[in-house]
């Protein structure tokens, strides 16, 4: 596991960690990496696995563990894509 950021340092394993079975089905239906703009800083796996922390533990999001990406970027992800899809 790394720590959110591509490229980074490994981390232990949360119980709500996504298995490799799990991201091998979700990985092909999100969005590849864009050629326009900023090269993707963030491991969307990650980013899924802070969104399942959050979840499963019902914490504010500001209480996520050090070892996934920041609060914000998972926070912010996650209401893009539920505004996105409702409205």
């Amino acid at each position: 596991m790394s720590c959110g950021y591509l490229g980074s340092m490994e981390r232990k394993a949360y119980p709500t960690d996504l298995t490799d079975l799990q991201w091998g089905l979700l990985e092909p239906l999100l969005p590849p990496d864009s050629a326009k703009g900023h090269p993707r800083t963030v491991d969307l796996r990650e980013v899924i696995n802070g969104i399942l922390y959050v979840l499963r533990g019902a914490i504010p999001w500001r209480m996520m563990p050090h070892g996934l990406p920041p609060w914000g970027t998972v926070c912010r992800r996650t209401l893009l894509r539920h505004y996105s899809f409702t409205h």
